[in-house]
């Protein structure tokens, strides 16, 4: 009986450990740049991004407030404000071609934060870096942590912080 009984709690443990795994945090949503709120070497566009997370693929796409901003991206935002861009979610590494420019990425999650790293081939200075994408416990701001690095610009370090509208 007692064996039974350990078997019975043990299932529901593992059970419960899967389920836990399987709930992943969902970025979707229509997310407005909180200019005041973020922190950068220099301000960001007022942006805001169209975001969907479905079957382990984050879509997201940007529209800048000034369309001439993307003319003058700032090299640290590279990808994150493409006007479309999507990121496998399951670990797997992927390849993306953009004109002259290839970006290789893995996307993993860290419990309910979504790491990706990248590496971009250019025809000068390869910049690489990370992104930590988090919500605030009541999904109403989405934050992406930024770490860009290249020969040229060292390291810089960004924070995004958008709210839900």
């Amino acid at each position: 009986m007692k064996r039974s009984l350990d078997l019975v709690f043990l299932s529901a443990i593992v059970l419960t450990l899967a389920e836990a795994q399987q709930q992943k945090t969902d970025f979707s949503g229509h997310w407005m740049l909180d200019v005041a709120k973020c922190e950068a070497p220099v301000a960001p566009p007022e942006m805001e991004q169209v975001v969907e997370y479905k079957d382990h693929v984050l879509r997201w796409t940007t529209t800048l407030a000034d369309a001439n901003a993307s003319r003058m991206m700032l090299p640290f935002l590279m990808g994150i404000a493409d006007p479309k861009e999507q990121l496998r979610t399951d670990g797997v590494e992927e390849t993306v071609r953009n004109g002259p420019f290839e970006r290789t990425s893995r996307t993993v999650w860290d419990g309910h934060k979504l790491v990706t790293t990248w590496t971009m081939k250019t025809p000068q200075d390869p910049p690489e870096g990370k992104w930590v994408r988090s919500l605030s416990a009541d999904g109403k701001m989405q934050t992406i942590d930024i770490e860009f690095r290249s020969a040229m610009m060292g390291t810089v370090q960004a924070k995004l912080v958008f709210s839900r509208r």
